[in-house]
């Protein structure tokens, strides 16, 4: 067999963040004229090649919308937050909080100890820089769904170890249940999808309807370890979305390339070998009263946001149910045997605008 090699080029740049990164060029490519669409389970026998990165789309024209209600609105920067305004698990913690945060707020991460951050510069952390760890929160208000939802934060993943934890994922429960009080599977699963695997086996979220996900190491996309649907191969750094409980949490869509093949972003997600907080990646996550999912990214790098999910109908993929009349809204994130401080702030969630 005789191998034809090619010369490849490639560009170190150096970001703010104070990581180095390799890229195709400091400009990401021209997007494509027309959006190619969002793969469901049913593509993902036909995947990309390793380096050949997901396409950022041009954002549908505007409409007009009216008036924008905003619900809620947490930065998570301070010591405490309102009295029995979150329900909270395992590791989630206020980097800012101090021995004084009250029982009604999400606790502090420092226990008795001195905080990790000042007052007004910190953020809610859902996991430590440990391996198996998890972390979850949920709005404990349900929100009406009659004019979508449109949820916006900032994410920062770092502190950890070669590889980075798994991810961190935006959830959206049926609110005419009973608010979660469990995680889902652990690990990849991002508390949830469901986890089999070693002997261990964990249910999905209980009443879960759909989970956006920041998936670093491309195991929450993985048709493996219990999970329904999903990728054959892993990709790192990718956005994904798993769907309803009532279909054993079936893989959706992620971010794919120019011919519509799931694929990584052609940045990372995590900046694992920072012990500081980094730039943030602001995320915005639209879904409509019609259930049509949009996902956007702001690296705050000047280039301002860019559509990585394009306008999605979300009914009926893969059996996927109609959007619930009201929904709770949380938080999620997990490492395995991987570790990264995953956390978030200056968290908004209105009715929903392009």
């Amino acid at each position: 067999m005789v191998i034809h090699w090619k010369p490849v080029i490639v560009l170190f740049v150096t970001v703010a963040s104070s990581i180095t990164v390799m890229a195709r060029a400091n400009v990401l490519p021209p997007a494509p004229a027309q959006p190619a669409p969002a793969p469901t389970a049913a593509a993902i026998d036909n995947e990309s090649s390793p380096g050949d990165y997901a396409q950022p789309f041009r954002p549908p024209p505007r409409q007009p919308t009216g008036n924008v209600l905003t619900y809620y609105a947490e930065t998570f920067r301070y010591k405490t937050t309102p009295p029995n305004a979150w329900e909270w698990g395992d590791d989630a913690c206020l980097t800012a909080g101090t021995s004084r945060t009250p029982r009604t707020s999400v606790p502090s991460c420092g226990g008795d100890g001195p905080p990790q951050d000042p007052n007004g510069s910190g953020a809610l952390q859902l996991t430590p820089p440990s391996s198996y760890v998890d972390g979850f929160v949920f709005l404990n208000m349900p929100l009406p769904t009659n004019r979508g939802l449109s949820a916006t934060f900032n994410f920062y993943s770092f502190d950890g170890t070669y590889f980075s934890g798994d991810g961190l994922a935006l959830v959206l429960t049926d609110g005419r249940r009973v608010l979660p009080r469990k995680p889902g599977g652990c690990c990849g699963s991002l508390d949830y999808a469901q986890y089999v695997n070693r002997g261990c086996n964990e249910f999905g979220l209980r009443n879960g309807y759909i989970a956006v996900a920041l998936d670093e190491t491309g195991v929450f996309s993985l048709a493996d370890e219990g999970r329904s649907g999903g990728t054959r191969n892993r990709h790192v750094n990718m956005l994904a979305a798993r769907g309803s409980v009532q279909t054993s949490d079936q893989f959706l869509l992620s971010t794919v390339n120019a011919q519509g093949k799931p694929a990584s972003l052609p940045f990372s997600l995590s900046h694992q070998w920072s012990q500081t907080r980094p730039n943030p990646l602001t995320v915005k996550v639209t879904l409509t009263h019609a259930a049509v999912l949009t996902v956007s990214l702001d690296r705050n790098d000047g280039y301002g946001p860019r559509v990585w999910i394009p306008p999605t109908e979300i009914i009926g993929l893969v059996g996927q149910p109609v959007l619930p009349p009201q929904v709770y809204l949380g938080f999620t994130a997990a490492a395995g045997g991987t570790e990264s401080r995953h956390q978030i702030n200056d968290f908004v969630v209105t009715t929903a605008s392009l």
